[in-house]
């Protein structure tokens, strides 16, 4: 009798109590919950700079910001190009979002923050290989961006294709 081979398991090296904390705050900001998105990354920043998780806390700062962003009233672009970024592909402005993250990499493409949200855009646009190449160009320039993604709800359709699993396969 044959059966279906069971997916890997996502590891990450972060306490269990504090992946389930980013994971209830990516999922509030993502609902439409940017005040219990704003407290859940708060707490994230704090908590993760107490136990020393520079990476986390730098992520939870991130999305804290988008957080607060989105509690302010919209206004044109945003200045910061990832805060920008960030907040279209929140709202599923993923066609949007790309064309912005192309233009952002032209003055900066050392950023591998642009190349991770570069990669969430094709992801959520289905395009799984660009998006594997851009996610290994931002792990390239910002290791801490090596577990993000595991975490990460814009990737759960990208972790199942091959170019992903290749990704794994180099951790």
């Amino acid at each position: 009798m044959a059966t279906k081979a069971k997916p890997a398991a996502v590891s990450t090296t972060l306490p269990k109590e504090l992946e389930s904390a980013l994971s209830k705050a990516l999922a509030a900001l993502t609902g439409g919950k940017p005040e219990e998105a704003a407290k859940g990354f708060g707490e994230l920043v704090e908590k993760s700079a107490a136990q020393g998780l520079v990476g986390l806390e730098r992520v939870s700062r991130g999305y804290l910001t988008a957080a607060q962003a989105r509690l302010k009233k919209p206004g044109k672009e945003q200045a910061d190009p990832v805060l920008d970024l960030t907040i279209l592909l929140n709202e599923g402005e993923s066609e949007l979002a790309l064309e912005r993250v192309d233009k952002a990499l032209k003055g900066h493409g050392s950023m591998g923050s642009l190349h991770y949200l570069k990669a969430t855009a094709l992801a959520q646009m289905g395009r799984f290989e660009e998006a594997a190449e851009s996610l290994t160009t931002a792990r390239g320039l910002n290791p801490d961006l090596g577990w993000i993604w595991r975490l990460e709800p814009d990737f759960a359709r990208a972790r199942t294709n091959p170019a992903f699993a290749r990704l794994d396969a180099r951790d």
